[in-house]
């Protein structure tokens, strides 16, 4: 998956270690602040990575029965959707905490 430059075309940032043995289409989108990529993956994870660094952060296990064809985030209510034929909504349990990145590398 890359991050390309919406003006000139350029690659900006490659982010990988994702399995998608299926050809699946899979979404990815950023976090509301712009600093994490999340992706779906047909293990039924969600991968994260940070958009600056291209490295990866964490892997989220939701629980999802098949491949994660989707991820969106609404931040006017501080939630995150994944899908795959089941749809699961994420909410944060600290919204006091800015130091999201930090805390997923853990």
């Amino acid at each position: 998956m890359r991050l390309v430059d919406a003006f000139d075309g350029k690659p900006l940032q490659t982010f990988a270690g994702y399995m998608n043995n299926k050809a699946l289409a899979l979404d990815a989108c950023f976090s509301p602040d712009s600093k994490l990529v999340l992706s779906g993956s047909t293990d039924g994870r969600i991968h994260v990575w940070s958009a600056e660094a291209g490295r990866k952060v964490c892997v989220f296990n939701g629980g999802h029965v098949g491949a994660v064809q989707c991820v969106r985030f609404n931040p006017s209510h501080l939630m995150m959707a994944s899908a795959c034929s089941h749809l699961h909504l994420w909410i944060p349990d600290d919204l006091d905490n800015d130091n999201t990145e930090e805390e997923l590398s853990q």
